[in-house]
């Protein structure tokens, strides 16, 4: 992913741990973030996001549109589809 991309994900993710009770609302509101920054809404491409301490994946992204992070012990996976 692009370092803008990185640092962009990465702050949004900070502010969702302020200022959201729960992990889904964390996800969507940096669903939210993703698509007001230009990228999908599920048209040709969408972002999708999973936030939580414990889960496991298996997706098809497009190149260059993933990111695997840890804050603190809540890890954020952040994907565009094709």
């Amino acid at each position: 992913m692009d370092p803008l991309e990185v640092e962009f994900f990465i702050s949004e993710a900070m502010k969702a741990l302020e200022a959201c009770p729960t992990e889904q609302a964390m996800a969507t509101f940096l669903k939210q973030q993703a698509v007001e920054r230009g990228g999908g809404t599920g048209g040709s491409a969408a972002w999708h996001v999973v936030v939580g301490r414990n889960f496991a994946s298996n997706l098809t992204h497009e190149t260059d549109h993933y990111l695997y992070f840890y804050i603190g012990q809540t890890g954020f996976l952040v994907w565009k589809t094709p």
